[in-house]
């Protein structure tokens, strides 16, 4: 995860295929974690989504398909 100014970039290696980004802004049970929708970047081995930074938290998981 890196912060880009007023935005979040979660990144993950490009060379891991079926796996999918989720996210969890309210606690960590496992009915909470929803897909994040959006297709990712790829640049070189890397792809990234990009997020707007907010004032609350929000916790980030590959989840294997």
């Amino acid at each position: 995860i890196r912060g880009m100014g007023t935005n979040v970039q979660v990144v993950w290696g490009a060379n891991v295929p079926g796996w999918v980004l989720q996210s969890n802004s309210t606690d960590l049970a496992p009915a909470s974690w929803l897909d994040v929708v959006g297709t990712p970047s790829v640049n070189g081995a890397e792809q990234s989504l990009h997020f707007a930074a907010g004032s609350g938290r929000v916790f980030f998981r590959l989840r294997k398909l």
